[in-house]
């Protein structure tokens, strides 16, 4: 009996990389560094002998970005794949901050600092420009984390209908990015805060399938461990704490968590042409994360009745319970039914389902610590927030000639919730649906959808706390207000000989309306206890005018195009568009108060109310030629790839009492400055030629010009320490954007074996 002969081939791709760069900004490497010297982006072997092949490929060996497969499979029954994949994210190279990460999630300041600033007026020039000082000694923030990956799959045939598969993964994320913390809303603080996750995963499933019946079962498993759970951080401004001043502030990171779901579909032929097929899944989430005490501050005054004393607020012995326990329930059914027993017709009902169940233990805690700083009594407790949608639909989809199909869907889509001012939605959706191929090279596509939600109740007491209102009770959130949706798509794609055309577009119109319920809440009674003690009851009445997000509008454009002008020259272009806009409202207080009984109650003022617009425009654009066939001994490859993007702010009205905010100790009224538009542009032109050498080595020469600017404000000129002109003392870690322009130049050699 003779052996299977062993056939081994593949090819590596190895050279030399050269590389300068104007600017030191992680944009140029966010998520992979471009290396100067030595490279081998590629490497890649296959062995077959008889039925069994081996496959393995690596990418980018010995980067920071590199990623390696090996796949086996035995004659299409067994298959094993095996996978470990890096990702680096920097998210900057120039970040500073004068905090030392003294063991993990304890960022610490020298204590000559703190004794030094101890007593510092907050946010005065004095203060800040001291502190200033002292953070021009800061350090690398090292803001960046690696992701490394390796997972590994199983595929297994039992037998002509039935199939397993089982897979693992495991995901190990370290390093550090930035996260905002605070002292209060006047003193903010940027940390390099630390990730130490792990994440895993596990499937297993199994599907039997023939030509009338389907069934499959699968079960996953996802966990989040993190280990690093909490951040504590010095304050700059105070040494030992005091009550009203923190030492120190703290805060809880992401939890542990894990999930398991498990899930089933099942298909069935039935008699008459009709089709069912029904999936479900069921799914359990839970956390059990230990609580932060109240407070890191020991010197917090509590006041008598509650049961707590100011040493106690710093153990979490003191809170109600000692740990979340919080759980959710995730449950999901679809079922679709379709039928063709008259030829060019096609009717379906669909069916789908999902609800969200909390079963989270609830916690009802006296008051909080504010910023580690002040106890306020406001008794509370977390809110067990479920959710449920269901979706009704039937459908037609008619053959109208060979060449011409049209649909039309119809159908109902109910949402419940709890714990929100609108618990109930009910939405209308009718779809229309053609399809036209007046030639096997030209297809045209298009589709209308008209959708109207009205929510069914309207809850104005969940913006009532503390019997006064806390919010306007004509906001009206996007995601449970009256809603008319009209929304259009085309999509045209030509091929005509040695030329394809493809063009698409798209537009969505949502228009949000007050639905049902009194903007104004009706007149509301409350008692204040300061500042004009003892107790008084005033009454007051919001403005009878709808806030929040009035209008939203999405359009997108593009075309593709390719032209093979001969045996070795081809072209091909593209350029998409999107625009986003959106115009809101908002009134910038709550409404005044008089005294209980008088007439008329007070009104909130229509002269603090303001609209603004924001508006998004992204372009993307690109030109590529490839200049010889393959049989050529020289190839080239030359392109140009440009992306741009535009934000805008604009204020359109602003009524005469509202303000812009203290600027330097000023307020002006009835106007608003517009921020500047933010301003994004990245180019690249890429110029590469193949040399074949021999049949096996090919000679690669490759150059990449980019350049990347940036005009935002948001991201640029940030100080490590700002705020005196709104009295403020904000700390910031500079991770300010900047231009740049790279050239890279690589001299590689292609070799198959």
């Amino acid at each position: 009996m003779s052996r299977a002969e062993t056939l081994v081939t593949g090819e590596i791709d190895a050279g030399y990389q050269k590389r300068t760069v104007s600017a030191n900004e992680a944009k140029f490497e966010t998520y992979g560094q471009t290396p100067d010297g030595a490279v081998v982006p590629g490497l890649q072997a296959d062995i077959q002998s008889g039925s069994d092949t081996i496959h393995f490929e690596g990418k980018n060996i010995q980067e920071n970005n590199q990623s390696y497969d090996l796949n086996y499979n035995h004659n299409y029954k067994v298959k094993v794949d095996a996978s470990w994949d890096q990702t680096p994210h920097d998210y900057s190279n120039i970040a500073g901050t004068l905090y030392n990460e003294s063991s993990p999630g304890v960022f610490t300041l020298p204590d000559q600092i703190q004794t030094t600033m101890t007593g510092s007026v907050l946010g005065s020039s004095t203060t800040n420009t001291r502190l200033a000082s002292y953070w021009g000694a800061a350090h690398n923030a090292n803001l960046q984390t690696q992701d490394n990956k390796g997972a590994v799959h199983l595929g297994f045939l039992a037998g002509e209908h039935t199939k397993f598969d089982f897979g693992i993964s495991e995901d190990k994320i370290e390093g550090h990015k930035p996260m905002g913390a605070t002292f209060g809303l006047s003193q903010p603080v940027q940390l390099p805060a630390p990730v130490d996750w792990k994440v895993y995963n596990m499937r297993a499933g199994s599907q039997y399938n023939t030509k009338d019946a389907q069934f499959g079962v699968n079960y996953l498993m996802s966990a989040f461990k993190n280990d690093i759970e909490t951040m504590i951080w010095d304050n700059p401004l105070r040494l030992n704490p005091v009550n009203g001043t923190p030492g120190q502030g703290q805060m809880n990171l992401a939890p542990d968590n894990w999930s398991h779901t498990v899930s089933m579909d099942a298909g069935f032929n039935l008699p008459a042409k009709t089709r069912f097929t029904a999936t479900g899944s069921m799914g359990i989430m839970h956390q059990n994360q230990t609580l932060l005490p109240y407070t890191s501050n020991p010197n917090v005054t509590v006041p008598g009745g509650l049961g707590l004393t100011s040493a106690g607020l710093t153990n979490a012995a003191s809170l109600p319970e000692q740990s979340a326990n919080a759980r959710m329930l995730t449950w999901t059914q679809d079922y679709a039914l379709s039928n063709r027993v008259v030829r060019p017709v096609t009717l379906g009902v669909h069916f789908h389902s999902y609800q969200l169940i909390n079963r989270t233990s609830e916690i009802t805690i006296p008051g909080q610590v504010i910023a580690d700083s002040t106890w306020e009594t406001d008794a509370s407790t977390n809110t067990r927030f479920e959710y449920r949608k269901d979706l009704l639909e039937g459908s037609f989809d008619y053959q109208v000639i060979e060449s011409l199909a049209f649909g039309v869907k119809y159908g109902t889509q109910w949402e419940g919730r709890t714990d929100r001012e609108v618990r109930d939605t009910t939405e209308k959706i009718l779809t229309v649906t053609t399809d036209f191929k007046p030639a096997r090279w030209a297809i045209l596509r298009g589709s209308y959808e008209h959708a109207h939600r009205r929510p069914q109740d309207y809850d104005s007491s969940q913006f009532i706390d503390d019997n006064r209102p806390e919010d306007s009770t004509g906001l009206r959130r996007f995601d449970v207000s009256d809603r008319l949706r009209n929304q259009g798509k085309i999509m045209w794609q030509l091929s005509p000989g040695s030329v394809s055309i493809g063009l698409h577009a798209s537009l969505t119109h949502d228009n949000f309306q007050p639905g049902i319920g009194d903007l104004t809440g009706g007149a509301t009674t409350f008692t204040l206890t300061s500042p004009n003690p003892p107790p008084a009851t005033y009454s007051a009445v919001q403005q009878s005018q709808m806030y929040g997000l009035l209008e939203d509008r999405d359009a997108s454009a593009g075309i593709d195009v390719g032209w093979d002008a001969s045996d070795q020259l081809a072209f091909d272009a593209y350029y998409d568009y999107e625009q986003t806009k959106a115009l809101q409202r908002s009134n910038q207080n709550d409404a005044n108060s008089v005294p209980a009984g008088a007439s008329p109650p007070a009104v909130q003022d229509a002269q603090t109310d303001w609209t603004f617009q924001e508006l998004d425009k992204y372009h993307m654009a690109g030109i590529s030629a490839n200049i010889g066939a393959r049989k050529d001994r020289i190839t080239w490859k030359l392109g140009y790839d440009v992306v741009m993007s535009r934000g805008a702010t604009n204020f359109l009205s602003v009524g005469s009492l509202a303000n812009s905010g203290a600027v330097n100790g000023v307020r002006t009224f009835g106007s608003a400055i517009s921020p500047p538009d933010t301003k994004y542009m990245k180019q690249d032109i890429t110029m590469k030629t193949n040399v074949r050498m021999t049949d096996r080595a090919t000679l690669v020469l490759g150059y990449t010009y980019e350049k990347y600017d940036v005009s935002d404000w948001q991201q640029q000129n940030i100080p490590y320490v700002a705020g005196t002109a709104v009295s403020q003392t904000n700390i910031f870690l500079g991770t300010n954007l900047q231009n740049y322009v790279a050239h890279i130049g690589s001299i590689l050699v292609k070799y198959k074996f």
